[in-house]
C-alpha cells in the first residue's frame, strides 16, 4: 500500500533532484590532477563515477568537480571578536558564511568562507583590526585647514591646523586651532579638536545720510549697503558700498547734492508747466476706504505718510497691514480685506462623540467618550483667532479583559475582569514554576495586552553534581533536559546509569549511583611468562624492584623493565609499558631500522635534530616563498622501522594576498571573479585593479603572483582632479588649470564671487558667471538650525496671494520672507524674520510665530524629540552618532547614556532614558565630571612602555584620563632587550604625573655605543609571564636560557646571580635576531627551575656596564570560571597560569553585560568577575524625517516597527521592520517622500537657476534666468503644488543689448542705460571740433541681441583729410 503511493509526483521529485545534482555546473573550474589539494574528494565528471548512492558529482571550489555527499555539514563557526558572522542555519555543503566588523574596525582576511566537501570551511579565519586612521578632518564654518591627504585618510598623531577664511577672524581670539588624530575610548581613530569659531569682520558704522536714505543694516563681510537720495537730490559717489574682507568699505561714503536738472528745465519749459510739475510733486493721496468688517487709521494723507488697517473681532486681515503714500499721489500696494475666522470641521471621534458643531471664532465644542472608555486628551476645544482649535482631538481607548494563564494567575484580579487602558498588572506563577519572559508586568494598551506571560517548570540553576574522575556533558538546563557523565581516560563506568535529568529545578537520576573506577593491568607473567635467565622489575617512585607474584594488578601507566642474570644477554627492549584501556598487552620496543636519506633542494631545507650521522628525527623547513601543502604539518618527522613518520611534507609555492587598497575592487585575470583586499591569488595567477567612480589609477593595474610576492608593484586609486574651463566669462582667483580633490578656488564674476570646490573629479557648484541679475537676485538657504517657514506674496490676476514654500530647498527667489518659529520662551516682539533682496538676506521686524501656528510643523504624535544632553554625556546604543537635534524616537525607545570622552566616572555605570508618551523618563543616575586635577596618559607606540593600572586591574591600551591619586605601574615591552629609565610607579597629583613618565631605551646587541648589554630570553613553550612590575615569572620545571648579547671579540662578560641555590652552566653561543643574524651571546641556562632559583641575574661587561633581569619561579594558577547561562569563556592558555586572559562572549541573541575579559593576577585571582549575558535588543530607530511617525511594539527579538507618513507624503520603503534575533532590524528605515513635480517648461532663451532635477518636491520653488543677451520679464519663478502641477508660468526672455561703450574724445547723446530693447538706438558725437567720427554715428539694437555695427571712433580732422586725399 505504501509503496504504491509513491507515484508520479514522487518520481517527478526524484527526477528533479537528479537534474539538480547530476548536471555539472558550467562555471566550475577545470582543475588538473597535479594541482588539486590533498583534502579534495575523488574527481569526477558525472554522477555514475561516484560509487556511493548518496554522493553526487558536484563542484567543490578549488577542487573542481568531485564526488560529494550534498547533505554533509561543517562545524559551527566561533564568534569573531569585534565583529559578526552571518551564517546559514544548517551549515550544509556549499553554504557561505559572511564576516563583518563593528564600527571602528576593518576586516583583515576573507569576507566569505564556504563549506567544503572535507567538512572544513575554506580559507583562514579573518580578524577585525582596530581602524587606526582618521577620515576627513571636521569642517568648521568659515574656516579652512592645511590637511592634504589625497586618500582622505590620516595616520595617528597627525595634526592639522585651522585658520579663518579671508573676511573672517577668530571670535574673541580664543579657541584651539589644532585638530589631532587620536584613539578614543573605543580604541577607534577619531579627531579631537578644534575649538574654533570664525566671525565675519565688521566695517565702520556709516551713520545717517544727509538728504538720502540707506538700504541695508548688516555692516559685516560680505554684505553691502545701498545709498539712495531723496527726490530732487543727486548721488555723488558709488551707490553701493561692499564690506571687504579687510574690514573696510569698498569706497568712500557718498553724499546727496541738490540736482541742477530743475534749473535747465525752467530754461526750456514755461513757468506754467513748472508750476504744474510742482503741484504734482506736492499732491496728496485720497483717503482710503474702510475694508468690509474693518477700518483704516492714519494721521495724514501727504507724501510719505502711512495708514494702518485692522479688522473687527471674528475677522482677520488678509494683505498688507500698512500702506504708504507715494509721490504719484497713490497708495502703495493693494487694499487688504477682512476674512471671517472659521476653524476647520473636526473628524469623527472614535469610541466617542462631539457636542456642538459651530466653527466660528470663539465657538466651544465638548468631547465625550463612551461608557467604559478611557478619555485621554483635552475635554474641550475653542476656535482661536488663527483659525485653529485650541486643543487637538482626544482619543478614547478601550480596556482589556484579564487573561487566563496556565500554571499562574494575575495578582489581585480574576479572569474576565476589565482593566483600564494603561493599567499595569503583575503575573505570578504556581509553585515550582517560573515566568519564561523577562518582564512579569503586563500593560493594557487600547484593548490589547503588551504581552501574555507563560509559566513553565523551574529550570536547574546549577550544574549537575560533580563526580570524581568524570566529566559531565549537557547542552540545556531547562526542565526535562538530560546530562551525561563520561569517565576520564584510565577509568571505566561502574554501570549503565550515567544519565541525570532536570526535574523542577533539581537534577535526579534513576538506578544505582554512578561512579568511575580505575582501570588495572594483570601480572606480566600471564602475558610474557617466566623470563629465563632474568627477572621482571616493577618501576616505582623509589626505583625498580622485583615484580612479586602477590601483586596481582597495577594501575594503568606503570612501567616494567627486564634484567638478565650474569652470563645472559637481553634481546629486545629493556623497558615496556601497558597499553590504554587496561588491556594486558605489554609492548616490546623493537630495534630501529635506518630510514632513507632526505636531501635539500630549492624548495626546502633539512635540519637534523636527532641522530647526527644516522638521523632519527629531522625538521623540514620550507624555503622562502614556499609553504607546507598540509597546513597542519609542523615539519618534524621521526624515523620508525625504516620509514619516516609522518610522510615527508611537501613544500609548494606561496600564494599572494591582495594588499589593502581603498576605493577599489579586483578582478581575477583567469575567471573574471570579483576579489577584494585580503583575498588570496594562487601562484602563477594574477588580478586586475579597477577604481571606483570618482577615482583614477596611479601606477600598475595588473599584477602577477610568483612564490608569495607580486612581480609588479600595485598602484593606488586616488580621487580624480578637476579641470577648470577657461573662457572670457569664467575668470579665477589664480592661474591654475586643474584642482586637486577637496581643493577650492574663487570664480570672479562681474556681480559676485563664487567659491568652487573639486569633489571626485567634478566641480561643485556647477555654475558659471552670468551677466543677468536673475542669479544674484536669489538667495541661498540660511545656515542655521532654528525652524522657520518660508513664503512670498505675489499678485495673481490682480489679487495679492501668499505662496508657501518648502523649507528644504537650497535656493529662494527674491522677495522671499523667512519667519522663524518661536523656541522655548523666546520674546516675540523682536526681529525674527529675514527677506531676500538682490541675492542677500535682510532683517525684517516681524515677530516669531508659535509652533502651533506654523503651517507645516508636525503635531505631537507620542514620539520624543532628541534630548538636550550635556556635553559630558554620550549615547552608547546608537552606532551612528551623526544625528541632529531634530531627530525623534518612537515611544518605548531606551537610550543608554555614558560619559563622553574627556569626562571621568567613579564607577563603571550607565544611565537609561526611556521615551513614554512624548516625554523622557530617566532611570538611574550618572555623574560625569571633568576633574581639573586629573591626569591624562597618552599612548606612544614608540616609547616601548607597558602601563598597568592597579586600581582598574588592567593594562592601559589607549589614551585615558585618571583621577587625582591614581597610580600607574610601568615596565618595558621586550623584557631584557630595553633598559628601563625612571620610576616604575608614578602617581597623579594635581593634574601632573609625579615623578615623570619613565622611558625604555633600546639596547644595542653589537654594543657600538658602549652601553648596557641586552638580555635575550628563550623559554620555548614553557609557562611564563611578565608581571606589571617588570619581573619574569615562570612555572616550576621551566628551562630558560638567558643570553647576554655582546660581541665576543670585545671581551668576556660575566654573570652574577643573587641566589646561592646552585650553579648554572654558562657558554658562548650564536643566535639569530630579526634582521640581525649571527649575534654573539654569552648564555646562562636554568634547567628545571625551582622556587629557590628565583632572584636577580646580572650580566656585567668588562667595561662595568650591566643589565639585570629578575626571575620569580611560581606555580600559582587561577581557578577556572564556573560557566554561566548563555556565556562562553575562552582562555589564552589552558593551564590558567598567571597572566592568562579569559575572554567572554555570549551565544547568538545575547550580549555581554560586564567586562569583556579578565586577567589572572599574581595572587591567583581573576582581575574581574564573571559578566552576564542579556538578551539582545534592536537599536533605537533614529527618525530624521519630520513627516514620519513610527510605532514599535517592542525592541526585543520579534518586535515590529510600523512606519507612517503625513497626508502630503507617501512611504518609500518597508512599512514594517522586524527585530531579528541577532539584535538588528530586518531593513533600513523608509523615507517619506512628497508628491513630485516634473521639470517645468523653460522659456525660450532661458534656463533654470541652480541644479536642474528630474523631479521637485511640493512647495519647492524653481527660479528662471535668461541667457546672455536676454532679459527676463514676468514672474521669474514657479512653485510645485500638492497636485503635482506648477503654478502659472508667465515669463519671457526678450533680447537686449548692453551699452556698447563710448569712443575716446566722444560721447553719446543720451545717458547710458543698463540695457536696450530691440529697435532702440544710441547716437554718438565727438566732443571736440578737432575730431570727427570715422563711420555711421547711429547704432541700433537688432533681434540677435547685438548692435548693428561697431562703435565709431573719433579721429583727428587732419588725419582724416590725409586719409581722404590718399583715397583720391
Amino acid at each position: 500500500m505504501i509503496s504504491s503511493m509513491v507515484t508520479v509526483p514522487s518520481l517527478l521529485l526524484l527526477s528533479l533532484m537528479d537534474l539538480i545534482y547530476c548536471t555539472p555546473t558550467t562555471i566550475c573550474p577545470d582543475i588538473n590532477a597535479s594541482n588539486r589539494p590533498n583534502y579534495c574528494k575523488k574527481a569526477c565528471t558525472r554522477d555514475e563515477q561516484c560509487k556511493k548512492n548518496k554522493k553526487r558529482c558536484l563542484c567543490d571550489g578549488p577542487c573542481g568537480l568531485s564526488c560529494v555527499n550534498p547533505s554533509i555539514t561543517c562545524h559551527p563557526l566561533v564568534d569573531l571578536p569585534n565583529g559578526f558572522i552571518r551564517t546559514p542555519g544548517d551549515f550544509l555543503f556549499d553554504s557561505n558564511a559572511e564576516y563583518g566588523c563593528n564600527e571602528g574596525y576593518v576586516l583583515v582576511g576573507p569576507s566569505q568562507r564556504r563549506c567544503q566537501a572535507n567538512r572544513e570551511w575554506s580559507g583562514t579565519k579573518p580578524e577585525c583590526r582596530l581602524l587606526k586612521k582618521c577620515g576627513a578632518p571636521p569642517e568648521i564654518p568659515y574656516a579652512q585647514h592645511d590637511g592634504n591627504s589625497y586618500s582622505g585618510q590620516y595616520e595617528l598623531e597627525t595634526e592639522v591646523h585651522y585658520n579663518c577664511v579671508p573676511g573672517y577672524h577668530r571670535y574673541n581670539n580664543k579657541g584651539i586651532t589644532i585638530a589631532k588624530c587620536l584613539l578614543n575610548r573605543e580604541k577607534a581613530a577619531q579627531w579631537f579638536g578644534p575649538d574654533l569659531r570664525c566671525r565675519a569682520r565688521s566695517c565702520p558704522d556709516l551713520g545717517n545720510i544727509m538728504n538720502g536714505m540707506r538700504k541695508g543694516e548688516l555692516y559685516y563681510y560680505p554684505h553691502a549697503v545701498e545709498i539712495e537720495c531723496l527726490p530732487g537730490y543727486q548721488l555723488i559717489g558709488s551707490s553701493t558700498l561692499h564690506c571687504l574682507s579687510s574690514g573696510q568699505w569698498s569706497a568712500q561714503l557718498p553724499h546727496c547734492k541738490q540736482s541742477v536738472f530743475k534749473l535747465a528745465y525752467v530754461m526750456n519749459k514755461t513757468i506754467r508747466q513748472f508750476l504744474g510739475t510742482f503741484s504734482l510733486l506736492a499732491s496728496e493721496c485720497k483717503r482710503p476706504s474702510d475694508p468690509l468688517h474693518g477700518k483704516v487709521l492714519g494721521s495724514s494723507l501727504t507724501y510719505q505718510s502711512r495708514v494702518t488697517y485692522s479688522c473687527k473681532t471674528g475677522y482677520r486681515l488678509v494683505g498688507q497691514v500698512q500702506r504708504i503714500c507715494l509721490a504719484e499721489g497713490v497708495w502703495a500696494g493693494n487694499e487688504p480685506t477682512c476674512e471671517e475666522i472659521r476653524c476647520p470641521p473636526l473628524p469623527q471621534l472614535h469610541n466617542g462623540y462631539i457636542e456642538g458643531d459651530d466653527t466660528h471664532f470663539g465657538a466651544i465644542i465638548v468631547f465625550r467618550c463612551l461608557e467604559g472608555m478611557n478619555h485621554i486628551g483635552a475635554p474641550y476645544a475653542k476656535c482661536e483667532d488663527d483659525a485653529r482649535w485650541s486643543h487637538p482631538m482626544p482619543i478614547c481607548l478601550s480596556g482589556c479583559r484579564i487573561p487566563e494563564i496556565k500554571d499562574g494567575h494575575v495578582v489581585n484580579h480574576m479572569p474576565s475582569q476589565l482593566a483600564l487602558h494603561g493599567e499595569r498588572l503583575r503575573v505570578e506563577c504556581a509553585p515550582k514554576h517560573e515566568i519564561a519572559e523577562v518582564e512579569a508586568t503586563i500593560i493594557c494598551r487600547n484593548g490589547t495586552w503588551s504581552h501574555i506571560p507563560t509559566c513553565i517548570p523551574v529550570r536547574c540553576r546549577s550544574w549537575p553534581p560533580r563526580l570524581p574522575n568524570a566529566k559531565v556533558v549537557f547542552t540545556k538546563s531547562s526542565h526535562g533536559a538530560f546530562a551525561r557523565y563520561e569517565c576520564n581516560e584510565g577509568y571505566r563506568p561502574s554501570g549503565v546509569h550515567n544519565i541525570v535529568k532536570c526535574l523542577y529545578g533539581k537534577w535526579s537520576s534513576e538506578g544505582e549511583p554512578f561512579s568511575c573506577l580505575p582501570v588495572l593491568c594483570e601480572h606480566p607473567l600471564k602475558t610474557f611468562g617466566v623470563l629465563e635467565g632474568g627477572q621482571i622489575m616493577l618501576e616505582g617512585q623509589m626505583g625498580a624492584y622485583d615484580y612479586a607474584q602477590y601483586i596481582s594488578e597495577v594501575e594503568e601507566g606503570r612501567s616494567i623493565s627486564f634484567q638478565c642474570k650474569k652470563g645472559f644477554v637481553l634481546l629486545g627492549s629493556p623497558k615496556t609499558h601497558p597499553m590504554v584501556e587496561g588491556q594486558i598487552a605489554w609492548m616490546r620496543i623493537r630495534r630501529s631500522v635506518e630510514c632513507e636519506l632526505i636531501v635539500d633542494d630549492y624548495r626546502r631545507k633539512i635540519v637534523v635534530t636527532k641522530g647526527n650521522d644516522n638521523p632519527t628525527e629531522i625538521m623540514v623547513i620550507c624555503s622562502e616563498g614556499f609553504h607546507f601543502e598540509n597546513a597542519q604539518a609542523d615539519g618534524i618527522i621521526i624515523c620508525k622501522n625504516g620509514r619516516w613518520t609522518p610522510d615527508v611534507p611537501k613544500c609548494i609555492p606561496d600564494n599572494c594576498r591582495i594588499p589593502v587598497r581603498n576605493h577599489v575592487f579586483f578582478l581575477d585575470i583567469r575567471s573574471e571573479r570579483i576579489l577584494q583586499s585580503g583575498d588570496l591569488i594562487q601562484h602563477g595567477g594574477g588580478a586586475r585593479m579597477v577604481c571606483l567612480r570618482g577615482y583614477e589609477l596611479q601606477g600598475n593595474d595588473k599584477f602577477e603572483c610568483n612564490q608569495g610576492m607580486f612581480i609588479q608593484q600595485i598602484g593606488h586609486c586616488r580621487p580624480k582632479n578637476c579641470k577648470l574651463e577657461a573662457s572670457e566669462s569664467n575668470k579665477y582667483s589664480s592661474n591654475k588649470t586643474e584642482l586637486h580633490h577637496n581643493e577650492e578656488i574663487d570664480m570672479m564674476c562681474e556681480t559676485n564671487v563664487v567659491r568652487l570646490k573639486c569633489r571626485f573629479g567634478e566641480i561643485h557648484p556647477n555654475l558659471g558667471c552670468t551677466s543677468d541679475d536673475s542669479l544674484s537676485a536669489s538667495c541661498r538657504r540660511p545656515n542655521d538650525d532654528q525652524p522657520f517657514i518660508a513664503y512670498r506674496t505675489t499678485n495673481i490676476s490682480g489679487r495679492s496671494v501668499r505662496l508657501d514654500m518648502s523649507v528644504q530647498q537650497a535656493t529662494f527667489p527674491k522677495n522671499t520672507i523667512i519667519q522663524y518659529i518661536c523656541v522655548n520662551n523666546e520674546t516675540k516682539n523682536k526681529a525674527n524674520a529675514i527677506e531676500c533682496r538682490n541675492g542677500e538676506w535682510f532683517t525684517r521686524l516681524l515677530p516669531c510665530i508659535k509652533a502651533s501656528a506654523a503651517p507645516f510643523v508636525t503635531q505631537s504624535d507620542g514620539m520624543c524629540s532628541m534630548p538636550n544632553l550635556a556635553s559630558s554625556y554620550k549615547i552608547l546604543n546608537i552606532k551612528n552618532s551623526h544625528f541632529s537635534t531634530k531627530s525623534r524616537f518612537a515611544s518605548g525607545t531606551t537610550l543608554k547614556l555614558g560619559c563622553a570622552v574627556g569626562f571621568l566616572i567613579e564607577e563603571d555605570r550607565t544611565m537609561e532614558m526611556r521615551c513614554r508618551r512624548g516625554k523622557w523618563i530617566i532611570a538611574g543616575m550618572l555623574h560625569c565630571y571633568s576633574d581639573v586635577q586629573s591626569c591624562e596618559y597618552r599612548m606612544n607606540e614608540r616609547s616601548h612602555l607597558i602601563a598597568f593600572s592597579a586600581k582598574h586591574r588592567q593594562q592601559i591600551t589607549f589614551n585615558q584620563r585618571f583621577a587625582d591619586g591614581t597610580e600607574l605601574i610601568f615596565s618595558c615591552q621586550e623584557y631584557g632587550m630595553h633598559q628601563f629609565m625612571g620610576n616604575a610607579v608614578i602617581r597623579c597629583r594635581g593634574g601632573t604625573w609625579v615623578p615623570k613618565i619613565p622611558k625604555c631605551i633600546a639596547l644595542d646587541p653589537l654594543n657600538e655605543n658602549d652601553s648596557a648589554p641586552p638580555i635575550n630570553l628563550e623559554l620555548g613553550r614553557n609557562l611564563h609571564t611578565i608581571t606589571p612590575q617588570g619581573h619574569l615569572m615562570v612555572n616550576i620545571s621551566t628551562t630558560l636560557r638567558l643570553q647576554c648579547l655582546f660581541p665576543r671579540r670585545k671581551g668576556q662578560p660575566r654573570w652574577e646571580v643573587s641566589t646561592t641555590y646552585r650553579k648554572y652552566p654558562q657558554s658562548w653561543v650564536e643566535i639569530d635576531l630579526p634582521g640581525k643574524p649571527g649575534i654573539d651571546a654569552y648564555e646562562l641556562i636554568v634547567t628545571a627551575a625551582r622556587p629557590e632559583d628565583g632572584g636577580f641575574f646580572h650580566c656585567i661587561l668588562p667595561t662595568g656596564h650591566r643589565n639585570t633581569v629578575k626571575i620569580i619561579v611560581n606555580d600559582q594558577k587561577c581557578v577556572s570560571f564556573t560557566n554561566s547561562t548563555n556565556l562562553q569563556i575562552f582562555y589564552t592558555s589552558s593551564h590558567l597560569f598567571i597572566g592568562t586572559v579569559a575572554q567572554f562572549s555570549c551565544e547568538s541573541g545575547f550580549y555581554v553585560d560586564g567586562p569583556r575579559s579578565s586577567i589572572c593576577l599574581n595572587s591567583g585571582k581573576w582581575s574581574h568577575t564573571l559578566p552576564k549575558c542579556r538578551a539582545l535588543q534592536c537599536p533605537p530607530l533614529v527618525i530624521v524625517d519630520s513627516e514620519m511617525k513610527v510605532v514599535v511594539t517592542t525592541f526585543r527579538a520579534g518586535g515590529i516597527a510600523r512606519f507612517s507618513c503625513s497626508l502630503t507624503h507617501f512611504l518609500d520603503g518597508n512599512r514594517t521592520l522586524k527585530c531579528l534575533p541577532h539584535g538588528e532590524w530586518s531593513g533600513i528605515v523608509p523615507q517619506c517622500k512628497s508628491v513630485k513635480c516634473r521639470i517645468p517648461k523653460v522659456p525660450r532663451n532661458g534656463a533654470i537657476v541652480g541644479e536642474v532635477k528630474d523631479k521637485y518636491n511640493v512647495r519647492e520653488v524653481v527660479v528662471f534666468e535668461c541667457r546672455r543677451g536676454y532679459m527676463l520679464t514676468g514672474t521669474d519663478y514657479t512653485v510645485c503644488q500638492t497636485n503635482g502641477n506648477w503654478t502659472f508660468i508667465d515669463v519671457k526672455c526678450i533680447p537686449i543689448c548692453r551699452f556698447p561703450g563710448k569712443p575716446e574724445q566722444g560721447d553719446s547723446t543720451s545717458p547710458a542705460k543698463a540695457y536696450y530693447l530691440v529697435g532702440e538706438k544710441v547716437v554718438y558725437y565727438c566732443t571736440s571740433t578737432e575730431y570727427r567720427l570715422n563711420s555711421e554715428n547711429v547704432l541700433e539694437c537688432i533681434s540677435s541681441g547685438k548692435w548693428s555695427q561697431k562703435v565709431p571712433k573719433c579721429v583727428s580732422v587732419e588725419k582724416s583729410d590725409i586719409i581722404n586725399k590718399q583715397k583720391i
